[in-house]
């Protein structure tokens, strides 16, 4: 089993094995129908990096696919606003929110293979959808309690965009951990939120909102009480 090298091959790398190594790769060369050592080792050695470029160009391809569909909901909660399109917008959002479960699932297998890492029946536990966002607090913060009992703080950020002459704002309802900002956060203050990003689409008054909600692992205060 050989081929000739497109290009010439002028590096040597002497390679050393014991007795064993050789005995295990002259058994596997004959079970592969290999005749030549520097080919089969070439081969096996190549073959890690010829299937890493495959993953990573299957991971961004899936990553670009993600994009158009965030794109894609901005679309959608935009263009059916009135009451008799409501049932459309539902049924777009619930087709969208299908189609980025399949790419992130996609995402977590591909990762997870280029990792070394075995992929489970039930990937959604590693399913995450990550945001960083740098906004105005709307709300001031209040001291709040889960269901397990635990404290937390809440409070509603607002990022303010402008597109041209188009201008824009998403709220984002953060809850964190750490209850000692509680005092610090104000509304008008600049802040920055890392976290867990979840989505929800309700409809209200004949209107449909989509609700973004951030489980924060990271706040920081970006300008100094006034």
């Amino acid at each position: 089993m050989g081929t000739p090298a497109k290009e010439p091959r002028s590096i040597l790398r002497a390679i050393r094995f014991t007795v064993k190594e050789d005995f295990h790769i002259q058994r596997m060369m004959a079970e592969e129908d290999y005749l030549s050592v520097s080919k089969y080792i070439r081969d096996k050695a190549l073959a890690g990096k010829e299937k890493r470029d495959s993953s990573a160009r299957m991971l961004k391809s899936a990553v670009e696919s993600i994009k158009k569909v965030g794109e894609a909901y901005n679309q959608a909660v935009q263009l059916f606003t009135g009451k008799a399109e409501i049932t459309a917008m539902v049924s777009t959002l619930v087709s969208l929110t299908r189609e980025l479960k399949g790419y992130t699932e996609k995402v977590v297998t591909i990762a997870e293979q280029m990792e070394g890492t075995p992929t489970t029946q039930n990937s959604d536990k590693y399913m995450l959808q990550k945001i960083e966002i740098i906004g105005t607090v709307f709300t001031d913060a209040e001291l709040k309690q889960s269901k397990s009992g635990n404290q937390y703080v809440g409070f509603t950020v607002v990022v303010r965009e402008n597109f041209g002459e188009e201008k824009r704002a998403t709220f984002y309802d953060v809850s964190y951990g750490r209850t000692g900002i509680v005092n610090y956060v104000k509304k008008g203050r600049q802040i920055y939120v890392s976290g867990r990003l979840s989505l929800s689409a309700v409809c209200k008054d004949g209107k449909a909102y989509l609700n973004a909600y951030v489980s924060a692992n990271e706040v920081d205060l970006l300008n100094k009480e006034d």
